[in-house]
């Protein structure tokens, strides 16, 4: 088999485990009834701690402010974050769990993590 039909397979192969990938954290983030992008807060949360901003979100998952945004709302509505502004920056606001929070990520986020750790 020649390089180039080699890296074309790879490439293939790559692509496929990726998209597998997607389905699996899509169906997960559905399962437990959130869209992928309110999952993929929560996971950032859990993986970096609490304190990460909209921007290191949108930057992580490529994400378009206005998306992360919204989803935000919808958990700011649902009193499971609180964002906190940064100091000496009106911009920047911080994403903190509030208790409800702090137990919706222990219930979905941290068994996932574990999982993958395995």
């Amino acid at each position: 088999m020649n390089r180039e039909k080699m890296e074309e397979d790879l490439l293939r192969s790559f692509n496929q485990l990726s998209k597998e990938t997607n389905v699996i954290y899509h169906n997960y983030a559905a399962a437990n009834g959130m869209s992928d992008a309110t999952f993929w807060i929560l996971y950032t949360i859990c993986y970096y701690g609490e304190g990460v901003t909209q921007k290191t979100i949108c930057e992580e998952w490529f994400y378009s402010a206005q998306t992360v945004n919204s989803s935000l709302k919808l958990l700011e509505k649902k009193n499971l974050i609180e964002l906190r502004l940064a100091p000496g920056n009106k911009k920047n606001k911080y994403i903190h769990l509030t208790e409800a929070g702090e137990k919706i990520m222990e219930e979905i986020a941290v068994p996932l993590t574990e999982a993958e750790k395995e």
